[in-house]
């Protein structure tokens, strides 16, 4: 029987457009193991607590306003009860993040412990000056007002580990549950000293510590008219994200340290408390700055980069079957081509299963050397030019390798992906650049 090369062109695209299935099947499970690590990750944060976000301290003015009303004869008084939160003058936030993980099930879960060290002060004056100010606001003359208190608002309270007391001034105060406000969310405060407001002339510093869990996040939304927040931590791939960027960061492959300064100008933060004050705190929480610890080259994020370059690699394993056959006139059946390509498919699938338990460097070697050799052991018989053998193995060991570091960059993968496929393409059109393809189309004799 004889074979034609359109025959066989027919058969290796078939293969092909079948593998490619193939690879679209390994996509969707690794699409299937990742969300089952989200579903991890949801059940670490229901134990643990997930993303933080703090409003690290405010200054709460409860007021109560008389309303009378008249029934009848009779007339009756009742008290309608405010909250106003008020930034404080200056405030400075510093954090320390420690990195840990969680396990569930076969899927480790990083999650992380942060030191807040919370400080800042209050102008001359800031009581007198903002008891005035809500009086004149609100228009009543016989207004009361109760004992203010500081608030500081937490996401996620069950992630408080340690809180110390409150230093005001050469005071300590203890902190209590609830932020005690209109603010529909959790958090701790705790009342001021009575004769707080009594000192018009010199300024309250304060000072806290805060000891918090979380995972993959921590936003502080800067609730000072002048905040600074620093964030260390012992993790290489930081995001800064929210309202505001640092303005200076240092990144390295142990950690990162990261700065902020934010002014009430930019932040609107007087605005956004007073708006928060009647429950519509989301402009508050929007403007929060923080970052976010990813993995930007994860083992999924790896292996399906490097399912996007599988039917680069079975297409040159085809091209180089066929190049050797034309120019070596030697047979090379379509089953052949198909459970050569199926070697390489099923490194992927070996590599996304051992990567969930073992290192991915070496999970990567395991399945290239397996593929490789049973390549290798599967061509030996019908190759039998070692020549092409082994420039064929070695061939596929450069691939491999070369795969490896580009699913391995973060910023340059499209790039070094972008060259390789430019240098293979040139390399397969410089080798058959002098080959007839009329002539070869057109003929019908058998290979030898």
């Amino acid at each position: 029987m004889q074979h034609t090369l359109t025959h066989k062109f027919i058969a290796i695209v078939a293969i092909t457009v079948a593998l490619l299935l193939v690879l679209m099947a390994i996509s969707g499970k690794i699409t299937e193991r990742e969300r089952y690590f989200d579903e991890a990750k949801d059940s670490v944060a229901k134990s643990w607590t997930g993303h933080q976000q703090v409003a690290p301290i405010a200054i709460a003015f409860p007021y109560k306003v008389p309303v009378v009303s008249k029934n009848g004869e009779s007339v009756q008084t009742k008290y309608e009860y405010h909250t106003r939160l008020v930034a404080p003058s200056s405030l400075f936030v510093s954090s320390e993040l420690t990195h840990d993980t969680k396990a569930v099930g076969i899927f480790s879960v990083p999650v992380y412990t942060a030191v807040l060290q919370v400080k800042g002060s209050l102008h001359a004056g800031f009581f007198n000056e903002h008891t005035t100010q809500i009086a004149s606001e609100v228009g009543a003359n016989n207004i009361e007002f109760l004992s203010p208190f500081a608030v500081a608002l937490i996401s996620d309270v069950r992630g408080i580990n340690r809180i110390s007391s409150l230093q005001w001034n050469d005071t300590s105060l203890s902190f209590s549950s609830g932020n005690q406000s209109a603010v529909a969310m959790g958090g701790v405060h705790v009342p001021i000293p009575e004769h707080a407001d009594n000192d018009l002339h010199a300024a309250t510093d304060f000072s806290f510590e805060l000891e918090l869990r979380g995972m993959e996040s921590l936003h502080v939304v800067p609730t000072g008219l002048q905040t600074h927040l620093a964030v260390k931590a012992n993790w290489p791939h930081p995001k800064f994200e929210g309202a505001f960027l640092p303005s200076s960061s240092q990144v390295s492959d142990v950690g990162y340290l990261a700065q902020w300064s934010v002014t009430s100008f930019a932040s609107s933060i007087e605005n956004k408390l007073e708006v928060c004050n009647v429950k519509q705190c989301n402009l508050l929480f929007q403007s929060s700055m923080g970052v976010s610890h990813i993995n930007p080259v994860d083992i999924y994020t790896q292996t399906d980069r490097s399912v996007k370059y599988g039917i680069l690699f079975i297409g040159l394993c085809f091209t180089v079957f066929l190049v050797f056959e034309v120019l070596t006139q030697q047979a090379i059946h379509p089953i052949q081509y198909a459970l050569v390509g199926l070697a390489n498919a099923v490194f992927y699938l070996l590599l996304l299963s051992l990567s969930e338990h073992i290192y991915f460097v070496l999970a990567y070697i395991i399945g290239a050397v397996g593929c490789i050799g049973v390549i290798y052991l599967y061509m030996k018989p019908f190759l039998v030019e070692r020549f092409y053998l082994f420039g064929f193995v070695g061939l596929l060991t450069v691939l491999y390798a070369t795969l490896y570091f580009i699913i391995s960059m973060e910023d340059t993968a499209l790039l070094a992906g972008a060259t390789l496929s430019f240098i293979v393409l040139a390399t397969v059109m410089v080798l058959t650049r002098h080959i007839d393809w009329y002539h070869l189309m057109s003929s019908d004799q058998e290979p030898k």
